[in-house]
């Protein structure tokens, strides 16, 4: 189970997510690739397959942004829905601040671990609607993708498993 999670983007604050203004679901789905590299050996037929290492992590994890100002609670979604956005992902007219390499790092810490563990990711995709479904709470889905397979916290590496 997760008990931190938080994004630190690149430029811009920091965003902490699983509280109020940010519950997210425990299940979530890591996923790590693995390259099929099989090669042809000389005189024998078939494919043979090569040993592999692990590649790039992509996570998803689905959350809600709740807005519970009780006077105006759509306009409190719509702020908190642009400030994960900007932590997020890199502002479209900043190229010359950030690069498509690395937009943030996630700072993470599951029952397990004991220790908060960190990686750089890459946001692959952001949803959550432009207007509130139930008046002031609506389910946003994000995927990363992070260049190592596991966590770091200075040489432990923690796996998502």
């Amino acid at each position: 189970m997760i008990t931190f999670i938080e994004i630190d983007p690149v430029t811009g604050t920091s965003l902490e997510l699983n509280t109020l203004d940010y519950p997210i679901s425990q299940e979530f789905a890591p996923e790590i690739e693995y390259e099929d590299q099989n090669y042809k050996k000389a005189l024998v037929p078939g494919e043979w397959p090569a040993h592999v290492l692990p590649g790039a992590l992509y996570l998803t994890i689905t959350g809600d942004i709740v807005g519970r100002d009780s006077v105006n609670p759509t306009v409190d979604y719509m702020t908190k829905r642009t400030a994960l956005l900007t932590a997020l992902r890199p502002a479209l007219d900043s190229d010359d601040l950030q690069t498509t390499r690395h937009h943030g790092t996630l700072r993470l810490q599951m029952d397990s671990w004991g220790a908060i563990a960190t990686n750089e990711f890459v946001t692959v995709s952001f949803t959550a609607p432009m207007t509130t479904a139930y008046v002031s709470v609506t389910e946003f889905r994000w995927t990363a993708k992070f260049p190592r397979p596991y966590f770091l916290n200075g040489s432990t590496r923690f796996y998502l498993t």
